[in-house]
C-alpha cells in the first residue's frame, strides 16, 4: 500500500493531544472506537504500555499520524498494535514503537485481503 499523505499544516495545527497520565489507554480507546475511515493526527507524545495492557486492535479502515515526524512514541512490552480482521486497513505515519517484547505492529492472517502501510515520512 502507498503511504498516506503527511499531515497537512491544518492537521498539525489542530492535532489531538494525548494525556500524559493515561496516554496508552487513551490511544487504545480513541483508535479502537474511531469512525470507519477516520484519519487521526496526534500531537507529539510518549505513551507507555504496561504488560497488562492489551494491544490496540484495528478492526476497520483507519489512518493514524503524528504532527511531528517520528515524535509519537509508544513503548512497552508485548505487541502495540494488531490489525486482525478482514475489515482492517491500517495506515500509520510518523510513529515510533520501542520496547515491544513481541512484534510491535502485527498484521493477522485474517486481515490479509487488505493493504496496510507503516510509514516514516
Amino acid at each position: 500500500a502507498a503511504c498516506p499523505s503527511a499531515p497537512t499544516s491544518s492537521e498539525i495545527k489542530n492535532c489531538e493531544d494525548v494525556p500524559d497520565d493515561a496516554g496508552y489507554l487513551y490511544l487504545l480507546y480513541r483508535i479502537e472506537y474511531a469512525m470507519e475511515g477516520a484519519r487521526i493526527i496526534f500531537c507529539p507524545f510518549t505513551a507507555t504500555k504496561d504488560i497488562e495492557d492489551p494491544a490496540i486492535l484495528i478492526e476497520k479502515d483507519i489512518t493514524i499520524g503524528c504532527a511531528g515526524k517520528n515524535q509519537c512514541v509508544i513503548s512497552g512490552p508485548g505487541s502495540h498494535i494488531e490489525a486482525g480482521t478482514k475489515k482492517a486497513k491500517l495506515s500509520v505515519v510518523g510513529f515510533t514503537f520501542t520496547g515491544a517484547t513481541t512484534t510491535a505492529v502485527s498484521i493477522g492472517k485474517s486481515s490479509s485481503v487488505n493493504e496496510h502501510a507503516i510509514c516514516h515520512p
